[in-house]
């Protein structure tokens, strides 16, 4: 019996769903043996995004696993984590912007900083990879007002440190 070898096929398809108050994002890309999902729903309604991301074996339709991901990558878990840290850590001090906040913040912020570098927040992220290969996480950052957290989709590579990281940031 003959087969395509999914491999070989590329996929890198993205499509929009608007639904009510809220706008869906879907991306499918594959890379290797893996076919990687990530959803990113954004609401002018409602402040936040949902997130989701997960990896298929193309080959199974089984789960895989992430250390799988960033594994065929060459990284291990403790590398991995260190990115997902980075990447997520820098997306709270661009959130939060350059200015300094008052010395009556910093408390707050030093929670927020402290939760989201939690070691179980950073074995929750879902890793994916684009049609390029290149690691991507859906992961969570807390934040000072609003729901606790906020989901994104973020690169662990090729992106811009915010130039305010090393004021908040000790490493």
């Amino acid at each position: 019996m003959k087969y395509f070898d999914l491999r070989r096929l590329p996929i890198d398809l993205q499509y929009i769903i608007h639904g009510g108050d809220w706008i869906y994002k879907k991306k499918f890309t594959n890379f290797s043996f893996f076919l990687s999902l990530a959803v990113n729903a954004e609401s002018a309604v409602y402040e936040g995004n949902i997130c989701y991301a997960t990896n298929i074996d193309i080959q199974t339709g089984d789960e895989v696993s992430y250390d799988a991901v960033y594994g065929s990558l060459g990284f291990t878990g403790e590398e991995y984590r260190a990115l997902v840290k980075k990447a997520l850590l820098n997306q709270f001090v661009t959130l939060l912007g350059s200015d300094l906040m008052s010395e009556n913040m910093m408390g707050q912020i030093n929670d927020c900083i402290t939760r989201t570098a939690e070691e179980a927040n950073l074995r929750s992220a879902t890793p994916y990879l684009d049609s390029e290969g290149k690691l991507w996480i859906w992961g969570r950052v807390y934040q000072l007002a609003g729901a606790a957290y906020q989901e994104y989709l973020l690169p662990l590579t090729d992106y811009d440190l915010s130039p305010a990281y090393s004021e908040y940031i000790d490493e």
